[in-house]
Formats: C-alpha cells, sequence, structure tokens
C-alpha cells in the first residue's frame, strides 16, 4: 500500500517548531485548524522567539513570488507591522 493522492484538503495547516535539546534536536508538529487564522499563530511563535517553519502548506506555497525568508526577515516584518 501506498500513497496516491489527496482526495479533499481538509483545510487544516502544520508548522513544526524546532525545540533544542542539546546535541538532539526534536521537531513538534502544531496542527492549525482551519478555524484558527495562520497568521496568528506565525505572529505569536515570531514573538516568543520560537524556532519554526511552515511544513504543509510550505513557505515556498505561501509565497509564491517571494524568497522565503529566515526567521530574522519575519521578525523585522512584524515590527514593521506594529
Amino acid at each position: 500500500m501506498s500513497f496516491q493522492d489527496v482526495v479533499e484538503n481538509s483545510g487544516h495547516r502544520t508548522v513544526r517548531v524546532i525545540l533544542d535539546e542539546g546535541f538532539q534536536p526534536k521537531l513538534l508538529s502544531i496542527d492549525v485548524p482551519p478555524q484558527v487564522r495562520l497568521e496568528e499563530v506565525t505572529r505569536f511563535l515570531i514573538e516568543q522567539d520560537v524556532q519554526w517553519e511552515h511544513a504543509d502548506p510550505t513557505c515556498a506555497d505561501l509565497h509564491p513570488n517571494e524568497k522565503c525568508a529566515e526567521r530574522q526577515d519575519q521578525r523585522a516584518r512584524l515590527q514593521a507591522q506594529a
């Protein structure tokens, strides 16, 4: 048995948080349900200085006409919006 295709997208998004535990970094996946704004979740993670990345959709999926910025660039954009 193997994965073939997504029949219907549920609207859920996934963000990965990188937990630094010395030499053994770990990833924690956060499911963001459709009724929660992804921007609110990412803004919170940036404000808390958490290392994270877009998983599904990817950064490139969300921003196809831009280079996907590093966390420092995201923080700068957030501060500029404030």
